[in-house]
């Protein structure tokens, strides 16, 4: 099978992090003030020197965040930029908080059909890299270009991205929260994607069980443990998965960052070895039983 790339490749729209940013940016100071004119002036002066190639590619990822299925703005009825997700800020912490909420709004039935919304295969190779524990913080690998043609060769031969797809499924993968980077290279982490939700998942409550965090958390970013997209992917994998999804294990990517969460200050979690609904976190120091989570929204323990 022989899948075509479109967010993840950087020939196509859509691809581009620092355009997605920069646009997104320049709107967020005009809300509502600028024409699709005026901000390809401002982004791209005219006395530049721009190829077209560059002309055309910056129009493509204007459009491309315009499209229902993953629109971060649109143009409002005076034909001037309007944001449909407003973020905190014009940081890119910030908007990667609305892109992920934008990418996750419109869901795919089928991840490996038709390719409609141009976005599944991004979720497709990360929600493969999320799935395994080949990249966490402890294993001995890193990810580079010729460790994802093994990785994907090894979990999804059908699915290995080509020269030009590689280095944009890394960039979103940095961008939306869900690899990290250290010394040796990028591994699989997705506690700054996690962060982003947190405000949603608690709304007006401070603690719930470990279960319905992880149902909560399936629903809003469906590339994490439980969610429809990521059991898409475990259906397909030949590789070994992080956690079976009956062994009532937390994947290592997930446990990695509740962890990492909990060292913040983020969150706390208590855990009670007869709770019937009880999951083990897979940590660096041995499994450890999480019944409660809960949230510190100012960052400290009460």
């Amino acid at each position: 099978m022989v899948l075509i790339m479109a967010i993840i490749n950087n020939a196509h729209a859509g691809s581009e992090v620092s355009l997605l940013c920069l646009i997104y940016r320049v709107i967020f100071r005009n809300n509502q003030k600028l024409s699709v004119e005026d901000l390809g002036a401002l982004c791209r002066p005219e006395n530049l020197p721009i190829n077209e190639n560059q002309k055309k590619k910056f129009h493509e990822n204007l459009r491309f965040w315009m499209a229902d299925e993953h629109q971060l703005w649109c143009k409002d009825d005076n034909s001037r930029l309007a944001l449909t997700k407003v973020a905190a800020s014009d940081s890119p912490a910030a908007i990667s908080v609305v892109t992920n909420e934008a990418l996750f709004e419109s869901r795919v039935s089928d991840i490996f059909g038709s390719k409609e919304n141009q976005t599944e295969e991004l979720f497709v190779g990360l929600g493969c890299l999320l799935a395994s524990d080949k990249f966490s913080l402890d294993a001995s690998r890193r990810i580079d270009s010729n460790e994802l043609d093994k990785f994907f060769a090894e979990n999804m031969p059908k699915f290995i991205p080509n020269t030009n797809e590689k280095p944009v499924l890394r960039a979103y993968g940095r961008f939306l929260g869900y690899l990290e980077v250290d010394a040796h290279g990028e591994y699989v982490d997705p506690t700054r994607a996690v962060m982003g939700v947190l405000d949603e998942l608690f709304e007006s409550i401070d603690e719930m069980p470990i279960a319905d965090f992880l149902r909560r958390l399936a629903e809003r970013l469906p590339l994490m443990d439980g969610g429809a997209y990521r059991e898409q992917v475990e259906d397909r994998m030949t590789g070994p998965f992080s956690a079976e999804p009956s062994s009532g294990k937390i994947s290592k990517s997930l446990s990695i960052a509740i962890e990492r969460l909990k060292f913040m200050g983020t969150v706390s979690y208590s855990g009670n070895s007869d709770d019937p609904d009880v999951k083990s976190l897979q940590t660096s120091t041995g499994n450890k039983v999480i019944s409660f989570v809960r949230y510190h929204r100012d960052g400290t323990k009460a």
